[in-house]
């Protein structure tokens, strides 16, 4: 694998298994607009921003997507949904070992940056980051490549073939493209047997 200085992560998928405490807080936000979800419509809608969410469910009045945006952050943010997120097995030790070699990281993710830093900090995995680039830190989100630039720039503008971006998304490694730098695809389920591009199964294929 090659070695990069700069390591941008997704979240959600990525790092951290955090569907099992997205179902509910998706079901009871879109459900105050009379749109019930499935579990299989979550796991579809996760990988997108709101705004993609809303216009593929059909909503698109201002007002509505505002009531069902801060319905889902307050269920998201609840105690016992936080709890159920869990981090997958080999993260710390990869993110260590990075870290260990002098790499740059950081989350850059269509999350909230204060939810983010709640899970990272529960986890105790803090001072694995360098910083964290949410959805509230850019005005577009992925696959535009906003995030990523926005990343780059609190790198302080580092060469593009010395970063790398890791998601579990075709929007993930789409941003990466779009922002003139490498992308892997982390598949842990083989979901993307067709897809050709760089792709891992485990974090630990970086090292």
């Amino acid at each position: 694998m090659k070695e990069y200085d700069y390591y941008y992560f997704d979240f959600d998928g990525t790092l951290a298994n955090s569907f099992p405490s997205l179902i509910h807080p998706f079901q009871v936000a879109f459900a105050t607009e009379g749109v019930f979800l499935s579990e299989e419509d979550v796991k579809e809608l996760m990988h997108m921003a709101f705004v993609q969410m809303c216009d593929k469910l059909g909503i698109h009045e201002e007002k509505k997507m505002l009531h069902v945006y801060e319905t889902m952050i307050l269920e998201m943010n609840k105690d016992e949904e936080i709890s159920k997120i869990s981090i997958f097995p080999e993260v710390k030790e990869v993110l260590l070992k990075l870290k260990e070699m002098g790499k740059k990281i950081a989350i850059v993710s269509g999350n909230h940056t204060n939810y983010i830093h709640r899970v990272i900090k529960i986890h105790h995995l803090s001072e694995c980051f360098d910083f964290y680039v949410g959805g509230n830190s850019t005005k577009e989100a992925k696959p535009h490549p906003e995030p990523l630039l926005k990343a780059m720039e609190l790198s302080n503008n580092p060469n593009k073939k010395k970063c790398i971006y890791i998601g579990d998304s075709l929007q993930d490694v789409l941003c990466a493209k779009n922002a003139g730098i490498d992308g892997i695809l982390i598949d842990r389920k083989g979901e993307y047997p067709d897809y050709l591009g760089k792709k891992i199964l485990s974090l630990k294929e970086l090292l």
